[in-house]
């Protein structure tokens, strides 16, 4: 019964493998993401309101920034887990799995996520939370749209130069290719140290 058993499990082909890597890598920004998401939210007291310009903005470069390191995280899990012996890869199929964790799509809703929590928040206060929101969602949509539609045109030319890369048999090292720019959209975001957060 179990040499039966064992006849129906069949190994994961290398795309598989891959596949899973990347969905670990972006699975690791999203949980980072998350953490501070909830420590935003942990921040706002209905008693000593804050500038919610301030933090809907702040909602909007945290949310920008682990977008970025998304995008960083799974260039790094490619090329760290490539290998010259490994054969039939599909960077075309690999490459439409990243572009999909990089959309704009995962991450437009997530401002009327936070304003609902907000509105609970306050209403267990027993206050009317009364913002106008307008105008800081529409800021987020274009900041996270912008961002998402720059990151992938990015990911896109990075997977290029791996996948050449690897048919030519020289793969690099990760940082000899692929520059980390600290500064995305001109907010400063230390992608090097958010990475080095998460994997060490």
């Amino acid at each position: 019964m179990s040499c039966e058993y064992r006849e129906l499990i069949y190994p994961m082909d290398i795309n598989q493998a891959l596949s899973l890597k990347l969905k670990e890598s972006a699975f690791s920004a999203d949980s980072a993401w998350r953490v501070d998401f909830e420590e935003l939210y942990n921040s706002i007291d209905p008693i000593n309101p804050p500038n919610f310009n301030i933090v809907f903005k702040q909602l909007t470069n945290l949310t920008i920034a682990f977008i970025a390191l998304k995008k960083a995280l799974l260039i790094k899990s490619l090329r760290d887990n490539l290998d010259v012996k490994f054969t039939d890869i599909n960077f075309e199929k690999l490459l439409s799995y990243a572009t999909v964790e990089l959309s704009s799509e995962k991450y437009l809703h997530q401002f009327n996520t936070f304003k609902s929590c907000i509105e609970m928040k306050y209403h267990r206060f027993g206050i009317k939370f009364e913002f106008d929101t307008n105008l800081m969602q529409s800021l987020y949509i274009s900041g996270v749209k912008n961002t998402s539609s720059r990151l992938v045109s990015d990911l896109k030319a990075d997977w290029v130069i791996i996948e050449n890369q690897y048919k030519s048999s020289t793969i690099q090292s990760f940082n000899d290719v692929i520059e980390l720019k600290p500064n995305i959209g001109g907010l400063g975001i230390n992608l090097n140290a958010l990475i080095s957060k998460l994997i060490n």
